[in-house]
């Protein structure tokens, strides 16, 4: 399969080309998606990336970002999100623990799509939220409980008007866990 090239900046100033498994995941139409590979793969880029682009093409949506912990959040997925976006397309922003977005310059006539950085420990905080899209970035790393609840919870937050009304993780894999039984286990 020939890898798609997208003009953007990965951490690091280099132009972002996918490798396989991720363009598969970017050209994957899945309602759910699932990245997995091993440690430094670019699951979480191809994650990130996806976000910006999701935003970009539906002006007006509303994403979450999602990881287990405000430290995991702040410390890696939010920022690599900062990383790849350019600078002149971020209209707002705020990064706290009680209050994490970005408002992002998608359309023509002046849209803004807002992606949400939530902290996924507490699901008192996605109760209300309407959204259009989900990334939760290393999904293997939440207890299998809370990991399923949180899918089960933002699956059912997909109520937005633009669209696309999908959701996508990435991890890497960790034997029969809640992913693998949402992904591949036959019913």
């Amino acid at each position: 399969m020939a890898t798609a090239t997208f003009r953007l900046r990965a951490p690091g100033g280099k132009l972002y080309r996918p490798g396989e498994i991720q363009a598969q995941f970017h050209a994957d139409p899945s309602k759910y998606r699932w990245c997995y590979g091993g440690v430094r793969s670019g699951k979480s880029l191809a994650g990130c990336v996806e976000s910006f682009m999701t935003a970009l093409a539906y002006p007006g949506s509303v994403g979450l970002v999602g990881r287990y912990t405000w430290a995991q959040l702040s410390r890696t997925t939010w920022r690599m999100l900062q990383q790849i976006i350019p600078r002149d397309l971020i209209a707002r922003q705020a990064e706290s623990p009680a209050n994490c977005f970005m408002d992002i310059r998608a359309g023509s006539r002046g849209e803004l799509s807002r992606i949400w950085g939530v902290h996924c420990s507490n699901l008192d905080s996605i109760y209300s939220m309407e959204l259009d899209w989900f990334f939760l970035d290393e999904a293997g790393q939440m207890p299998q409980k809370a990991g399923k609840d949180l899918w089960s919870m933002l699956a059912s937050r997909l109520s937005g008007a633009v669209g696309p009304l999908r959701g996508w993780a990435c991890s890497n894999p960790n034997g029969h866990d809640y992913l693998w039984t949402l992904f591949f286990r036959k019913a």
